[in-house]
């Protein structure tokens, strides 16, 4: 009789198969499947994926008692990619999943994807840490559809790209990978520019570039020499799969340097730098803060120097403890007119041998230093001037990028306050006898000298717009006083206003062309700089020697305020103050302002796609869904930083659609602050008119004044904006969809009945999930209680995946 096999033999013999099937699936340590997962802890085992030669890994790396995701060497710690690194960190026991969606962290807070890893056309297969140091994810058809290579944070690897719509941020410090002060990218012209982050690349702001000599440059690549070489083919691809003995990468230093190592498994050494030949970290504009001057130490032979940041004559340090940050005036400019006045008086504090890289509003001859600070003295806007050679050139605040320079003629000139008190007069004693004459002489000459004050106010008493001209300090108090023109620049720079940008109840908006002075290329740099090497042209010139020309182009959107009386000048001081004060990346920027007569002009940067209104609300030219999710992130940052960014809190009053422009990159940027209210520092809440839009305006603006506002209004307006990108339709619809006018209806309707997707333009895929999450957010944005909506800073959160939201169904608020 045959026997059969036993169920023991029978298990061993699937164990042994499953065994051999999982060692054949890791023959290829590099492959890492969908499912798999790390965790965050200080075991190395389990906290990273390493690359097949085990030199590079991606996984948590400990942040003090936290953790950040990033790609790193393995042998020496070196940090060359971080993750969304202005996030939050992780808590330990935090995963990192790899689903077929993206990449996914899971922790006690709930679940949420990172870097915007989304698989469009095909799941998600599998992943790679590749021996270059980029790591790859594969989707089924084992496409490579995304990679750390085409998002650099501060480090370009041997192999590695960098486009022209790409660029290299710096890190906070050796250990804090946040973004830094300084970036390095390559322009659309093939210029390459080192500058302070958030700044124009003018030459007021760029502290080193360099011209390829050819627009036609898409990147530049850094090969396994250590060199930097441009790439002209768009579609010209890095080699993720070398693995040399000896690995280069260039970083862009906390200091504002690029820097060039070569490192194998037991060293790292310096092979180039960027400003070359520099010792003097305070060539870097914005080493040290607004109001300070750079002063850098080195002996000869030292690779960089240290440096020093002490403040101008006339201010100390916003924060003593990291002098680096800038300093404040320690006097005020509110009484600047009256420079007689019997509190504030000024006086001119020298400073010579001063590198100024400066970006002046005004221009003046002098033919002593005497003329020069007078002529700062008597003007209010002018916190310091520049001399040279019988030429001031004069500065508002904040000051910008000063350094000691022993080689530099330019003498500064700061105004600064002299005292508190006004000069002590001598009193003597007077005679008895005399005093009630003298009390009758004093009387009669103070009658008189009244009467001859009240004739001369009411016969030379200045416009109320060069009043304010006079006071722009007072105005702008705490921002960056932009530039002023005068009206034929501006008609000029317009083409006498005739390019018609568009028009609103309160100004209309010209596009214009500014003409800004180019820096000139320093023969040392170009003789010293060889990354672009290029044959000699015919006529002995190179690419690198040619020239571009001395100036270049800045494209502005120029808004001429509607003719104003007297009291609607109060709206373009408000604009004033809000925008001046705003510096951001989803805020317009406000570049200059003129108000000659009753001309009152704001001339802002240009964004060229328009607004979000024009965009949304046409279906040929609606952006993508994924596209709409970013603009609402985009314009809740925008509103956090008016909220909470800026000092004191500024409600923006009106936003809508046609108040947020689109840049050409899809960055949205928050415009008009012509209605925003600034509360003081000690107020969370104001009296104030009605204002804004009403079908935007929050129900506690409809009750006139009757209670107060806070910030809530502008997250009501929100609730209305989200809705209206979520949908691309108006809030107040002019057809009635399911028998519904009001777009909150309709969306609470179809949010209770699960039918979401209704809502979206026909034919559009979308996350379900994100759109569930986006029309729920928008319902609490949309409470009748300013208490029930939440602040802009927890819509950041939520928007950016960092906290996550009740699932519950809201309260309605059209049954409010």
């Amino acid at each position: 009789m045959a026997s059969h096999p036993s169920p023991i033999f029978l298990f061993l013999l699937a164990c042994c198969l499953m065994c051999l099937c999982f060692a054949r699936a890791q023959q290829d340590p590099g492959i890492i499947p969908v499912g798999s997962f790390i965790v965050a802890s200080e075991q190395a085992t389990n906290s990273r994926w390493l690359s097949p030669s085990g030199r590079f890994a991606l996984g948590f790396y400990p942040v003090e008692a936290a953790f950040a995701v990033g790609v790193w060497f393995v042998t020496n710690t070196t940090i060359i990619w971080t993750a969304d690194r202005d996030d939050d960190l992780y808590p330990a026991g935090t995963q990192l999943i790899l689903t077929d969606e993206g990449l996914k962290i899971s922790n006690p807070a709930g679940d949420r994807p990172i870097c915007n890893i989304s698989a469009s056309a095909a799941k998600l297969d599998s992943a790679s840490m590749l021996d270059s140091g980029d790591f790859i994810i594969r989707d089924i058809n084992k496409d490579v559809m995304w990679q750390t290579f085409d998002y650099p944070t501060d480090t370009l690897m041997a192999g590695q790209v960098l486009r022209t719509d790409q660029r290299l941020v710096s890190s906070v410090s050796s250990d804090d990978h946040r973004s830094g002060r300084f970036e390095f990218v390559l322009e659309h012209d093939g210029e390459l520019i080192f500058s302070p982050v958030n700044t124009p690349r003018t030459r007021a702001h760029t502290y080193w570039f360099l011209g390829t000599g050819d627009e036609g440059v898409n990147g530049i690549f850094l090969d396994f020499d250590g060199n930097l070489t441009p790439i002209f083919n768009r579609n010209a691809t890095h080699n993720s799969t070398l693995n040399l003995p000896t690995q280069s990468f260039a970083r862009m230093e906390p200091d504002g340097f690029l820097r060039i190592y070569s490192t194998t498994n037991n060293s790292t050494r310096q092979t180039g730098q960027f400003p070359p030949n520099v010792n003097d970290k305070c060539i870097v504009k914005g080493t040290c803060g607004a109001n300070s001057i750079c002063n850098s130490t080195y002996a000869s032979g030292e690779s960089s120097g240290k440096v020093n940041c002490v403040c101008l004559p006339g201010f100390v340090y916003a924060d003593p403890s990291r002098t680096y940050m800038g300093c404040l005036r320690n006097f005020s400019m509110g009484q600047c007119a009256a420079t007689n006045d019997s509190k504030i008086h000024y006086s001119i504090a020298r400073l010579a041998n001063v590198g100024w890289n400066d970006d002046p509003y005004n221009y003046t001859n002098a033919a002593t230093e005497k003329d020069c600070s007078n002529s700062c003295l008597e003007d209010c806007n002018c916190y310091a001037v520049l001399y040279e050679n019988q030429r001031c050139r004069k500065q508002r605040q904040p000051l910008l990028y000063p350094r000691w320079s022993a080689d530099d003629q330019t003498v500064a000139l700061l105004k600064v306050g002299s005292g508190e008190q006004p000069p002590t007069v001598e009193v003597k004693r007077v005679p008895s006898n005399k005093i009630l004459l003298l009390s009758s002489t004093l009387a009669s000459v103070l009658v008189m000298a009244l009467a001859a004050g009240v004739f001369f106010l009411y016969t030379t008493r200045e416009p109320s717009y060069q009043k304010q001209c006079r006071n722009m300090e007072t105005v702008m108090a705490g921002g960056m006083a932009p530039r002023s023109f005068t009206y034929g620049q501006l008609a000029d720079a317009t083409g006498g206003f005739k390019n018609l940008l568009g028009t609103g109840g309160f100004s209309t908006v010209y596009k214009g062309e500014i003409r800004l002075a180019k820096p000139t290329r320093r023969k040392e740099t170009e003789a010293r700089f060889s990354i672009f090497k290029r044959k000699a042209k015919q006529d002995g010139q190179t690419d690198l020697q040619k020239d571009h020309g001395t100036d270049e182009v800045m494209h502005v959107a120029v808004k001429v305020l509607k003719k104003m009386n007297r009291g609607d000048e109060k709206r373009f001081r408000i604009e004033m103050r809000a925008a001046g004060r705003a510096h951001h990346r989803n805020i317009v920027r406000l570049l200059g302002f003129c108000h000659e007569g009753t001309n009152f002009i704001l001339v802002y940067e240009y964004i060229p796609k328009g607004s979000l209104a024009n965009l949304i609300f046409d279906p040929k030219k609606r952006p993508s869904w994924k596209e709409r999710v970013d603009i609402a992130l985009d314009v809740a940052r925008g509103l956090h930083y008016l909220h909470e960014g800026c000092g004191s809190v500024i409600i923006h009053s009106d936003i809508k659609p046609q108040n947020v422009l689109i840049d050409e990159d899809g960055t949205a940027k928050i415009t008009d602050l012509g209605l925003a209210k600034t509360l003081q520092p000690w107020e969370s809440k104001a009296y104030t008119r009605p204002r804004g839009t009403v079908d935007y305006k929050a129900p506690e603006w409809k009750n006139k004044a009757s209670e107060p506002v806070t910030s809530k209004v502008d997250v009501y307006s929100f609730g209305v904006l989200l809705l209206e990108l979520v949908t691309c339709r108006t809030f107040f619809m002019e057809q009635a969809l399911e028998g519904r006018y009001i777009l909150s209806e309709l969306a609470y309707k179809f949010l209770s009945e699960s039918t979401l997707e209704r809502l979206i333009p026909e034919g559009e895929m979308v996350d379900q999930e994100e759109l569930k999450k986006m029309v729920v957010l928008a319902l609490f944005c949309l409470q009748r209680a300013p208490d029930n909506r939440p602040a802009m800073k927890d819509v950041v959160r939520i928007l950016g995946g960092k906290m996550s939201m009740s699932t519950q169904l809201p309260p309605n608020p059209s049954a409010c």
